[in-house]
Protein backbone atom coordinates (compact mmCIF):
# COMPACT_ATOMS: atom_id res chain seq x y z
CA UNK A 1 0.00 0.00 0.00
CA UNK A 2 1.23 3.61 -0.84
CA UNK A 3 1.84 6.12 1.43
CA UNK A 4 -1.20 8.19 2.55
CA UNK A 5 -0.27 12.08 3.14
CA UNK A 6 -3.77 12.50 4.77
CA UNK A 7 -3.32 9.79 7.23
CA UNK A 8 0.26 11.82 8.57
CA UNK A 9 -2.15 14.60 8.89
CA UNK A 10 -5.01 13.17 10.72
CA UNK A 11 -2.15 12.03 13.26
CA UNK A 12 -0.81 15.29 13.37
CA UNK A 13 -3.92 16.81 14.27
CA UNK A 14 -4.66 14.23 16.68
CA UNK A 15 -1.91 14.92 18.53
CA UNK A 16 -2.28 18.35 18.61
CA UNK A 17 -5.78 17.97 20.40
CA UNK A 18 -4.40 15.55 23.21
CA UNK A 19 -1.78 18.30 23.97
CA UNK A 20 -4.55 21.03 23.87
CA UNK A 21 -6.19 18.69 26.07
CA UNK A 22 -3.68 18.30 28.29
CA UNK A 23 -2.04 21.88 28.62
CA UNK A 24 -5.79 23.66 29.29
CA UNK A 25 -6.30 20.86 31.93
CA UNK A 26 -3.92 22.70 34.14
CA UNK A 27 -6.05 25.57 34.66
CA UNK A 28 -9.60 26.14 36.00
CA UNK A 29 -12.71 25.33 34.17
CA UNK A 30 -13.14 27.28 31.13
CA UNK A 31 -16.17 26.83 28.97
CA UNK A 32 -18.88 26.01 31.53
CA UNK A 33 -19.73 22.21 31.63
CA UNK A 34 -18.14 21.69 28.46
CA UNK A 35 -14.29 19.98 29.82
CA UNK A 36 -11.36 21.78 29.56
CA UNK A 37 -9.49 18.51 28.25
CA UNK A 38 -11.52 18.73 25.67
CA UNK A 39 -12.53 14.73 25.60
CA UNK A 40 -8.84 14.26 24.53
CA UNK A 41 -9.23 10.53 24.51
CA UNK A 42 -10.87 10.55 21.78
CA UNK A 43 -7.80 11.34 19.77
CA UNK A 44 -5.82 8.95 21.65
CA UNK A 45 -8.31 6.46 20.57
CA UNK A 46 -8.56 7.69 16.84
CA UNK A 47 -4.30 6.94 17.38
CA UNK A 48 -5.30 3.33 17.88
CA UNK A 49 -7.43 3.21 14.78
CA UNK A 50 -4.97 4.05 12.51
CA UNK A 51 -2.14 1.10 14.18
CA UNK A 52 -4.57 -0.96 13.48
CA UNK A 53 -4.82 0.13 10.08
CA UNK A 54 -0.78 0.51 9.68
CA UNK A 55 0.02 -2.13 11.25
CA UNK A 56 -1.46 -4.58 9.25
CA UNK A 57 -1.24 -2.59 5.64
CA UNK A 58 2.31 -3.37 6.64
CA UNK A 59 1.94 -6.71 7.96
CA UNK A 60 0.16 -7.47 4.47
CA UNK A 61 3.10 -6.34 1.87
CA UNK A 62 4.67 -9.53 2.57
CA UNK A 63 6.45 -12.43 4.91
CA UNK A 64 9.19 -11.32 7.12
CA UNK A 65 10.70 -12.86 10.03
CA UNK A 66 9.19 -12.23 13.44
CA UNK A 67 12.46 -10.56 14.86
CA UNK A 68 13.18 -8.40 11.96
CA UNK A 69 9.64 -7.40 12.23
CA UNK A 70 9.66 -6.61 15.73
CA UNK A 71 12.81 -4.99 15.93
CA UNK A 72 12.02 -2.58 13.21
CA UNK A 73 8.88 -1.51 16.01
CA UNK A 74 11.10 -1.33 19.08
CA UNK A 75 13.68 1.19 17.46
CA UNK A 76 10.38 3.03 16.17
CA UNK A 77 9.01 4.11 19.50
CA UNK A 78 11.21 2.59 22.62
CA UNK A 79 14.44 5.31 22.09
CA UNK A 80 11.93 8.75 22.46
CA UNK A 81 9.96 6.63 25.02
CA UNK A 82 12.92 5.76 27.35
CA UNK A 83 14.03 9.22 26.96
CA UNK A 84 10.60 10.55 28.06
CA UNK A 85 10.83 8.01 30.67
CA UNK A 86 14.22 8.91 32.20
CA UNK A 87 13.08 13.07 32.43
CA UNK A 88 9.33 12.20 34.15
CA UNK A 89 11.04 10.39 36.73
CA UNK A 90 13.64 12.34 37.48
CA UNK A 91 11.44 15.60 37.34
CA UNK A 92 8.73 14.11 39.59
CA UNK A 93 9.38 15.77 42.99
CA UNK A 94 9.97 18.97 40.81
CA UNK A 95 6.25 18.06 38.82
CA UNK A 96 5.01 17.68 42.27
CA UNK A 97 6.00 21.10 43.64
CA UNK A 98 4.93 23.07 40.46
CA UNK A 99 1.46 21.90 40.56
CA UNK A 100 0.81 22.44 44.43
CA UNK A 101 2.47 25.79 43.91
CA UNK A 102 0.14 26.91 40.73
CA UNK A 103 -3.51 28.14 40.77
CA UNK A 104 -6.19 24.92 40.99
CA UNK A 105 -6.60 23.56 37.41
CA UNK A 106 -9.12 20.74 36.71
CA UNK A 107 -6.60 18.25 36.41
CA UNK A 108 -4.23 19.15 39.27
CA UNK A 109 -5.55 17.20 42.21
CA UNK A 110 -5.71 13.66 40.14
CA UNK A 111 -1.87 14.31 38.67
CA UNK A 112 -0.68 15.01 42.18
CA UNK A 113 -3.15 11.17 42.80
CA UNK A 114 -0.73 9.81 40.25
CA UNK A 115 2.61 11.14 41.14
CA UNK A 116 1.97 10.39 44.90
CA UNK A 117 1.27 6.97 43.66
CA UNK A 118 4.04 6.41 41.84
CA UNK A 119 6.26 7.66 44.56
CA UNK A 120 4.88 5.20 47.10
CA UNK A 121 6.45 2.51 45.19
CA UNK A 122 8.72 3.53 42.49
CA UNK A 123 10.73 1.05 42.19
CA UNK A 124 8.11 -1.49 40.68
CA UNK A 125 6.51 1.15 38.38
CA UNK A 126 9.99 2.01 36.81
CA UNK A 127 10.51 -2.19 36.74
CA UNK A 128 7.11 -2.32 34.77
CA UNK A 129 7.22 0.80 32.78
CA UNK A 130 10.61 -0.06 31.43
CA UNK A 131 9.85 -3.05 28.71
CA UNK A 132 6.53 -0.94 28.14
CA UNK A 133 4.59 -3.72 29.54
CA UNK A 134 2.88 -1.22 32.28
CA UNK A 135 -0.33 -2.28 30.80
CA UNK A 136 -0.46 -5.93 31.55
CA UNK A 137 -0.64 -5.65 35.28
CA UNK A 138 -3.66 -6.36 37.02
CA UNK A 139 -5.07 -3.44 39.01
CA UNK A 140 -4.79 -5.46 42.32
CA UNK A 141 -1.21 -5.93 41.58
CA UNK A 142 0.23 -2.87 41.13
CA UNK A 143 -3.04 0.21 40.98
CA UNK A 144 -2.98 2.70 38.29
CA UNK A 145 0.31 1.36 36.41
CA UNK A 146 -0.60 2.06 33.09
CA UNK A 147 -0.59 6.29 34.08
CA UNK A 148 2.35 6.53 36.29
CA UNK A 149 5.74 8.27 35.52
CA UNK A 150 4.68 9.23 31.78
CA UNK A 151 0.96 9.14 32.25
CA UNK A 152 0.32 9.89 28.34
CA UNK A 153 2.44 6.05 27.93
CA UNK A 154 -0.85 4.31 29.00
CA UNK A 155 -1.82 3.99 25.54
CA UNK A 156 1.80 3.35 23.69
CA UNK A 157 2.60 0.30 26.26
CA UNK A 158 -1.36 -0.78 24.50
CA UNK A 159 0.22 -0.23 21.28
CA UNK A 160 2.99 -2.39 22.17
CA UNK A 161 1.26 -5.31 23.26
CA UNK A 162 -0.52 -5.15 19.96
CA UNK A 163 2.76 -4.91 18.17
CA UNK A 164 3.91 -8.45 20.06
CA UNK A 165 0.77 -9.78 19.07
CA UNK A 166 -0.57 -8.19 15.51
CA UNK A 167 1.70 -11.01 13.11
CA UNK A 168 -0.16 -13.78 15.03
CA UNK A 169 -4.02 -11.95 15.01
CA UNK A 170 -2.68 -10.84 11.26
CA UNK A 171 -2.25 -14.69 10.31
CA UNK A 172 -5.09 -16.57 12.15
CA UNK A 173 -7.71 -13.52 10.37
CA UNK A 174 -6.14 -14.29 6.77
CA UNK A 175 -6.87 -18.41 7.60
CA UNK A 176 -10.32 -17.80 8.88
CA UNK A 177 -11.14 -20.64 6.49
CA UNK A 178 -9.54 -23.25 8.63
CA UNK A 179 -11.42 -24.64 11.90
CA UNK A 180 -8.40 -23.61 14.21
CA UNK A 181 -8.10 -19.93 13.22
CA UNK A 182 -11.04 -19.31 14.14
CA UNK A 183 -11.47 -21.57 16.80
CA UNK A 184 -8.31 -19.46 17.91
CA UNK A 185 -10.00 -15.92 17.41
CA UNK A 186 -12.87 -16.90 19.48
CA UNK A 187 -10.48 -18.33 22.13
CA UNK A 188 -8.70 -15.00 22.34
CA UNK A 189 -11.68 -12.46 22.11
CA UNK A 190 -13.42 -14.46 25.37
CA UNK A 191 -10.39 -14.36 26.93
CA UNK A 192 -10.19 -10.61 26.85
CA UNK A 193 -13.60 -10.30 27.73
CA UNK A 194 -13.02 -12.30 30.84
CA UNK A 195 -9.70 -10.76 32.06
CA UNK A 196 -10.31 -6.67 31.39
CA UNK A 197 -12.44 -6.07 34.09
CA UNK A 198 -9.66 -6.54 36.07
CA UNK A 199 -7.20 -4.45 34.65
CA UNK A 200 -6.64 -0.85 33.11
CA UNK A 201 -7.45 1.15 30.58
CA UNK A 202 -3.83 0.60 29.44
CA UNK A 203 -4.33 -3.26 28.45
CA UNK A 204 -4.60 -4.37 24.99
CA UNK A 205 -8.24 -6.20 25.42
CA UNK A 206 -9.65 -3.13 26.70
CA UNK A 207 -9.03 -1.30 23.07
CA UNK A 208 -9.25 -4.13 21.17
CA UNK A 209 -12.21 -3.12 19.31
CA UNK A 210 -10.49 -0.09 18.26
CA UNK A 211 -7.31 -2.33 16.62
CA UNK A 212 -10.41 -4.06 14.87
CA UNK A 213 -12.01 -1.08 13.60
CA UNK A 214 -8.34 -0.39 12.38
CA UNK A 215 -7.55 -3.66 10.95
CA UNK A 216 -10.97 -4.13 9.27
CA UNK A 217 -10.66 -0.60 7.63
CA UNK A 218 -7.74 -2.00 5.78
CA UNK A 219 -9.20 -5.02 4.94
CA UNK A 220 -11.75 -3.05 3.28
CA UNK A 221 -9.71 -0.54 1.80
CA UNK A 222 -7.69 -3.18 0.21
CA UNK A 223 -10.95 -5.38 -1.27
CA UNK A 224 -14.14 -3.05 -2.48
CA UNK A 225 -13.50 0.32 -1.12
CA UNK A 226 -11.25 1.49 -4.10
CA UNK A 227 -13.96 0.29 -6.30
CA UNK A 228 -17.10 1.98 -4.94
CA UNK A 229 -18.14 5.01 -5.97
CA UNK A 230 -18.51 8.70 -4.02
CA UNK A 231 -22.28 7.75 -4.15
CA UNK A 232 -21.65 4.38 -2.15
CA UNK A 233 -19.34 5.38 -0.26
CA UNK A 234 -21.31 7.68 1.40
CA UNK A 235 -23.60 5.09 2.23
CA UNK A 236 -21.06 3.20 3.62
CA UNK A 237 -20.26 5.76 6.16
CA UNK A 238 -23.79 6.41 7.10
CA UNK A 239 -24.49 2.39 7.51
CA UNK A 240 -21.32 2.08 9.47
CA UNK A 241 -22.00 5.31 11.26
CA UNK A 242 -25.46 3.64 12.27
CA UNK A 243 -23.78 0.50 13.32
CA UNK A 244 -21.93 2.52 15.68
CA UNK A 245 -24.37 4.65 17.27
CA UNK A 246 -26.54 1.23 18.31
CA UNK A 247 -24.40 -1.31 18.86
CA UNK A 248 -20.58 0.90 19.84
CA UNK A 249 -21.84 3.49 21.75
CA UNK A 250 -18.82 3.62 23.95
CA UNK A 251 -16.51 3.93 21.22
CA UNK A 252 -19.18 5.99 18.95
CA UNK A 253 -17.12 9.68 18.78
CA UNK A 254 -13.48 8.07 17.91
CA UNK A 255 -14.98 5.61 15.26
CA UNK A 256 -17.53 8.20 14.00
CA UNK A 257 -13.94 10.53 13.57
CA UNK A 258 -12.44 7.38 11.92
CA UNK A 259 -15.47 6.89 9.42
CA UNK A 260 -15.83 9.88 8.40
CA UNK A 261 -12.16 11.14 7.75
CA UNK A 262 -11.41 7.70 6.35
CA UNK A 263 -13.52 7.53 3.95
CA UNK A 264 -13.45 11.32 2.52
CA UNK A 265 -9.70 10.13 1.65
CA UNK A 266 -10.50 7.14 0.27
CA UNK A 267 -13.04 9.47 -1.65
CA UNK A 268 -10.66 12.15 -2.76
CA UNK A 269 -8.25 9.68 -3.49
CA UNK A 270 -10.08 7.43 -6.29
CA UNK A 271 -12.59 9.69 -7.74
CA UNK A 272 -9.35 12.30 -8.73
CA UNK A 273 -11.55 15.22 -6.77
CA UNK A 274 -10.82 17.21 -3.61
CA UNK A 275 -12.38 17.65 -0.56
CA UNK A 276 -12.11 19.42 2.51
CA UNK A 277 -11.27 17.39 4.82
CA UNK A 278 -8.51 15.77 2.69
CA UNK A 279 -7.38 19.15 1.43
CA UNK A 280 -6.79 19.80 5.12
CA UNK A 281 -4.88 17.08 6.22
CA UNK A 282 -2.41 17.36 3.86
CA UNK A 283 -1.13 20.72 4.21
CA UNK A 284 2.27 20.87 4.93
CA UNK A 285 1.93 22.38 8.90
CA UNK A 286 -0.56 19.29 9.13
CA UNK A 287 1.26 16.94 7.85
CA UNK A 288 4.60 18.26 9.40
CA UNK A 289 2.95 17.91 13.26
CA UNK A 290 1.84 14.55 12.10
CA UNK A 291 5.59 13.61 11.24
CA UNK A 292 6.40 14.80 15.00
CA UNK A 293 3.79 13.75 16.26
CA UNK A 294 5.31 10.71 18.26
CA UNK A 295 7.84 12.84 20.51
CA UNK A 296 5.17 15.76 20.75
CA UNK A 297 2.58 13.09 22.15
CA UNK A 298 5.62 11.69 24.38
CA UNK A 299 7.20 15.10 25.67
CA UNK A 300 3.98 17.65 25.63
CA UNK A 301 3.68 16.95 30.03
CA UNK A 302 7.17 17.86 30.77
CA UNK A 303 6.87 21.12 28.70
CA UNK A 304 3.63 21.83 30.10
CA UNK A 305 5.15 21.73 33.60
CA UNK A 306 8.12 23.97 32.25
CA UNK A 307 5.94 26.79 31.25
CA UNK A 308 3.72 26.02 34.28
CA UNK A 309 6.78 26.26 36.27
CA UNK A 310 7.59 30.09 34.33
CA UNK A 311 4.30 31.18 35.51
CA UNK A 312 4.47 30.35 38.77
CA UNK A 313 8.13 32.39 38.68
CA UNK A 314 6.85 35.40 36.81
CA UNK A 315 4.00 35.55 39.57
CA UNK A 316 1.38 35.70 36.73
CA UNK A 317 -1.95 36.12 37.33
CA UNK A 318 -5.07 33.73 36.42
CA UNK A 319 -6.29 35.43 33.78
CA UNK A 320 -2.21 35.56 32.44
CA UNK A 321 -2.20 32.24 33.03
CA UNK A 322 -5.07 31.29 30.33
CA UNK A 323 -2.80 33.06 27.89
CA UNK A 324 0.62 32.07 29.03
CA UNK A 325 0.27 28.44 29.48
CA UNK A 326 -1.51 27.23 26.83
CA UNK A 327 0.51 29.66 24.21
CA UNK A 328 3.69 28.51 25.87
CA UNK A 329 2.44 24.88 26.14
CA UNK A 330 1.77 24.29 22.45
CA UNK A 331 4.41 25.98 20.95
CA UNK A 332 7.16 24.98 22.85
CA UNK A 333 5.95 21.52 22.58
CA UNK A 334 6.14 21.31 18.85
CA UNK A 335 9.44 22.96 19.19
CA UNK A 336 10.50 20.26 21.48
CA UNK A 337 9.18 18.01 19.60
CA UNK A 338 10.89 18.71 16.50
CA UNK A 339 13.97 18.40 18.16
CA UNK A 340 13.41 14.86 19.64
CA UNK A 341 12.17 14.04 16.29
CA UNK A 342 15.51 14.85 14.70
CA UNK A 343 17.70 13.61 17.50
CA UNK A 344 16.25 10.78 18.52
CA UNK A 345 13.21 9.52 16.59
CA UNK A 346 14.77 8.83 13.12
CA UNK A 347 18.34 8.01 14.10
CA UNK A 348 17.24 5.26 15.94
CA UNK A 349 14.52 4.35 13.66
CA UNK A 350 17.06 4.19 10.89
CA UNK A 351 19.06 2.48 13.06
CA UNK A 352 16.76 -0.12 13.89
CA UNK A 353 15.81 -0.44 9.97
CA UNK A 354 19.95 -1.44 9.02
CA UNK A 355 19.59 -4.14 12.52
CA UNK A 356 16.47 -5.17 11.24
CA UNK A 357 17.75 -5.80 7.33
CA UNK A 358 20.90 -7.84 8.79
CA UNK A 359 20.23 -11.26 7.57
CA UNK A 360 20.92 -12.73 10.84
CA UNK A 361 17.22 -11.09 11.78
CA UNK A 362 15.84 -12.40 8.24
CA UNK A 363 17.04 -16.26 8.97
CA UNK A 364 15.20 -18.53 11.31
CA UNK A 365 12.49 -16.62 12.32
CA UNK A 366 8.35 -17.32 12.55
CA UNK A 367 7.11 -14.71 9.62
CA UNK A 368 5.38 -12.04 10.55
CA UNK A 369 2.97 -12.03 7.35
Amino acid sequence: MKYIRELEGLRGIMALWVVLGHVLAALAPLFGSFPNNLYNSYPVQVFIILSGFVIFAMLDRGPQSYPRYIIGRAFRILPVYWVALLISIISLPIATEILHASPHGVATDGRIQIIEIAQSNLFFHILAHIPLLQGVLPTSVLPYASLTLVGQAWSLTVEWQFYLVAPLLFLMLTSLGRVSARIAVISITAACWIVSPYMESGFLGNNLPMFCAGFLSYFAFKNFLQKLSQQQLISVAALSIAFTLVFLRDFSAPLIIWIITFLSIVSAKFSGSSNVIGSILSTRFVTYLGRISYPLYMIHMQVLFASMWLSNTLELSESSRIVVIPVIGVVASIAAADIFHRIVEVPFHEFGRRISANPLTRRNGLDAA
